[in-house]
């Protein structure tokens, strides 16, 4: 079979086993408790500077202003100093990681944690090209021609077989402001829809549906890097090194999950 380049860093069982099991349960993301405070705490402030200003007291005004921009300053430090702690805790399992494999390989003999998964690779930044899907031997799984648009996504096998292709839907309010994905895709054989995939979310809590119509309406949900199905955990996608990866038990690579992890460019 067709074969990419190896890359410089390749994946290490080391590093796999941080990304899939370590670092979810270390990263501390902004909760949404907080979010929610914050904006009523900067709005009862910013209430109480326009009574001032109308009021025209200026030493209201003066206080109130000071409170406001304290309390943005607060809040902007607090989700910056989270990030630092995310970022650095990620970089030290990521190198403690690649210590442990350069002191001591993986123990073939050992019971292999991800014996029933498949590991899928793409470029980070792919946007409005072709690339290539491949497996954790550097073999070409899928090849993917994405528009430039980043609307279309056609799923073809290293042999140019047609598998699927994954759709923009819903007109224009189908991208995202923030991310700009599309909120709402399709994926189809001909005409036929295999699965679909909308943003079941909310600003506080992003979450991505994903429902299989050629699984037994199987309904599966990605939110923090997680793939769940019914609340349990089948493959988590996680970025490294300029490549995304895809690390899924390999009952769930269906049409649904393959297709939303190709628009991920």
């Amino acid at each position: 079979m067709a074969r990419v380049d190896e890359p410089a860093d390749p994946l290490t069982p080391y590093e796999r086993a941080a990304c899939y099991y370590t670092l979810p349960r270390l990263t501390t993301p902004v909760s949404a408790r907080f979010i929610i405070l914050y904006g009523i705490v900067l709005l009862a402030l910013l209430l109480a500077l326009t009574w001032a200003a109308v009021e025209d007291n200026k030493t209201a005004t003066n206080l109130l202003m000071a409170a406001v921009i304290v309390s943005a300053l607060i809040g902007a430090l607090y989700i910056m100093l989270l990030a630092l702690r995310n970022d650095v805790r990620r970089r030290k399992v990521l190198r403690d990681a690649a210590a442990a494999h350069a002191s001591s390989p993986p123990d073939e003999t050992m019971p292999d944690p991800f014996a029933g998964h498949v590991l899928l690779q793409h470029p980070g930044n792919t946007r409005g090209r072709l690339f290539a899907c491949s497996g954790s031997d550097q073999t070409i799984e899928y090849f993917v021609e994405s528009d430039s648009r980043g609307a279309r996504w056609r799923v073809r096998t290293p042999q140019d077989e047609a598998l699927f292709e994954v759709r923009a839907t819903g007109g224009p309010g189908s991208f995202a402001l923030i991310s700009g994905q599309p909120k709402r895709l399709g994926v189809y054989a001909g005409d036929a829809e295999l699965a679909r995939i909308q943003d079941g979310g909310t600003l506080l809590q992003p979450r991505i549906d994903i429902l299989d119509h050629a699984n037994d309406e199987r309904s599966y949900t990605v939110r923090d890097g997680g793939i769940y199905l019914d609340g349990r955990v089948v493959g988590r996608i996680y970025y490294l090194r300029r490549s995304r990866y895809l690390d899924i038990e390999r009952e769930h690579l269906r049409e649904g999950t393959l297709g939303y992890f190709v628009t991920l460019v």
